[in-house]
C-alpha cells in the first residue's frame, strides 16, 4: 500500500568528498511503495546540488562542482535502513561522469550521434576528440559540410545564399536558382499601384548595370525589346501593350558580370535579347519574302557564335530543333544562295551539333554533324527564292523548311514546313532562329 507524500528531515552519511556539506538534508515530496523504497522526489542539501530518486541507484542531476564523481547515501526510514550510491551527471545526458568523456557537454558521450556542432560527439570513436571533416567551417560562413555547405572554401556559397554579382553560382544543389549564375533574386514587377509604367526589381549586390527585356510572348521566343539601365533598379517603360494583349518582363545584371535571366518553372534557363527571327505561321501571309534575308543581312555573326533553328508544333506536342556552333557559316550560306538557289558546304560541317525531337524525347542530345542545307530553288520542285531547307539528314530526318514566299505547291499557305511531321502546320506552328555568343543564350542549354 502506498502512503501519501511525506516531508522528513533525515540524517545522511556521505564520504569524505562531501564532508564540507551540511550534515542534515531534506527529503521533500517523497512517496513510498509498500516496502518503503523511495521511487520519486528529491533530497535537497543546500543550493549546491540536488539528488533525484526514481529507484535506488539513481543519479545526481545538476550538481555544483564536486571533487568526486560518486557518493554513497544512507537513509533511514523508521526501522529500515537503505543505502545507495549516487553518481554525478553534471550535463544531464544520462551518462555518469565516471564513464562520460565530457560531463560538461550533454551532446558528447560514448555513442552520441553527430550534432553538427563542430565537435566529435562520439567519444568511443577512435579519432575522438578530432572532429569529422564535415564538422569544419573553414570559410567562416556559419555553415558546415554537415549542414549543407557545398563549398567550404568560399564564404559566398552556402545553402540559400543570396546571389551576388560575382560570376559564380552562389546557391547549393537543391536550392531555388541553383544552376544559374548571377540571376536577380527577390521581387520584380510593377510594385507601385499608382504607377503602371515603372518596372522595378531587387538590387543585386555588386551589380552596376542591368538589362530589361519586354515581350508579348511569355517565352520570349522573339528575343524581346531590350533596354539597358545603369545605376538604378527600375525602368519607366513608355510603351503600352496592344488592346487585349500583355507585356512580359525579364531582368538581369550585365555588369560587371553578365547574369542569367533565371529559369522557367520547369527549370530551363531563359533566353532573351539575343538576335532572334521568330514568327507564328498562320494561314495568312505572316512575313515578307525577304524577311529572313534582311535578318541575316543586319546580323553580325562570328565563328564562335551559336545558332538555334527550332519549329514548335503545339498541336502535335512536338519540337523539331537543332543547335550548332559556327553561326557565321549558316548566315554566310543563306545570304549567298537563298535568292538564286544553291547547296551549302556540308563536307566542312564537323563542329558539334545537337538536336531535339520526338526521337530524343524532346531533350537536347548530340548528333552526327554531317547534314546538307538547300537554299532557294534547290529545295525542291515548288521552292521559291529565300527558302531554306535546313540540315537535311540531321538525325536521319528530312529538312526543316522555312519558305517565306509560300507560292504554289501542295502547301501554298505555309511558310514553315516539317517534312518529318505533317508537312504544313495548323496555324499555330512557330519558327525561331536565334544567334548568340554562347550556346546557353542561343539554344537554352
Amino acid at each position: 500500500m502506498r502512503s501519501s507524500a511525506l516531508l522528513l528531515l533525515l540524517p545522511l552519511v556521505f564520504g569524505a568528498a562531501v564532508a564540507q556539506q551540511s550534515a542534515s538534508y531534506e527529503l521533500s515530496e517523497s512517496s513510498f511503495n509498500a516496502g518503503g523504497t523511495p521511487f520519486q522526489g528529491s533530497i535537497l542539501a543546500s543550493t549546491s546540488f540536488r539528488l533525484t530518486f526514481g529507484s535506488l541507484g539513481e543519479t545526481i542531476v545538476s550538481p555544483a562542482p564536486l571533487a568526486s564523481v560518486s557518493y554513497r547515501a544512507e537513509v533511514s526510514f523508521g526501522a529500515q535502513v537503505m543505502e545507495s550510491t549516487f553518481q554525478v551527471d553534471r550535463d544531464d545526458d544520462g551518462i555518469p561522469a565516471m564513464t562520460d568523456c565530457d560531463d560538461a557537454n550533454s551532446s558528447v558521450y560514448p555513442g552520441a550521434p553527430p550534432a553538427c556542432d563542430g565537435l566529435n560527439n562520439d567519444c568511443s570513436d577512435p579519432s575522438w576528440p578530432t572532429p569529422p571533416a564535415d564538422e569544419a567551417d573553414a570559410d567562416g560562413d556559419s555553415f558546415r559540410g554537415c549542414s549543407g555547405d557545398c563549398d567550404d572554401t568560399d564564404p559566398s556559397r552556402y545553402p540559400d545564399a543570396p546571389e551576388i554579382n560575382d560570376g559564380k553560382d552562389n546557391q547549393c544543389p537543391a536550392d531555388p536558382g541553383y544552376g544559374t549564375i548571377d540571376e536577380i533574386g527577390g521581387t520584380s514587377g510593377f510594385t507601385d499601384p499608382a504607377d503602371r509604367h515603372t518596372f522595378s526589381w531587387t538590387e543585386q549586390v555588386g551589380a552596376t548595370q542591368y538589362q530589361v527585356a519586354r515581350s508579348e510572348d511569355p517565352r520570349f521566343e522573339d528575343g524581346g525589346f531590350c533596354q539597358l539601365v545603369a545605376g538604378a533598379t527600375s525602368w519607366a517603360d513608355p510603351a503600352s501593350p496592344p488592346a487585349g494583349r500583355a507585356f512580359f518582363y525579364l531582368v538581369r545584371a550585365v555588369a560587371p558580370h553578365l547574369g542569367s535571366w533565371g529559369q522557367t518553372s520547369s527549370g530551363v534557363e531563359r533566353s532573351a535579347c539575343a538576335p532572334t527571327f521568330s514568327f507564328v505561321d498562320t494561314p495568312a501571309d505572316d512575313i515578307a519574302p525577304d524577311a529572313l534575308y534582311r535578318f541575316f543581312e543586319a546580323l553580325q555573326a562570328s565563328p564562335t557564335d551559336y545558332i538555334l533553328y527550332k519549329i514548335d508544333e503545339p498541336n502535335l506536342g512536338l519540337v523539331n530543333a537543332w543547335c550548332s556552333g559556327r553561326a557565321d557559316f549558316y548566315r554566310s550560306n543563306y545570304l549567298s544562295y537563298a535568292q538564286y538557289g544553291g547547296i551549302g558546304d556540308w563536307v566542312s560541317q564537323t563542329w558539334p551539333k545537337w538536336w531535339k525531337s520526338s526521337a530524343t524525347a524532346l531533350q537536347w542530345a548530340p548528333v552526327d554533324p554531317f547534314a546538307i542545307d538547300y537554299y532557294g530553288a534547290t529545295c525542291g520542285a515548288y521552292a521559291e527564292p529565300y527558302t531554306w531547307c535546313a540540315q537535311s539528314g540531321l538525325g536521319g530526318l528530312p529538312p526543316r523548311t522555312v519558305d517565306p514566299s509560300h507560292v504554289g505547291g501542295p502547301y501554298p499557305t505555309c511558310e514553315i514546313l516539317d517534312w518529318a511531321a505533317t508537312g504544313c502546320g495548323d496555324g499555330t506552328w512557330r519558327l525561331t532562329i536565334r544567334v548568340a555568343p554562347t550556346r546557353q543564350e542561343a539554344c537554352g542549354f
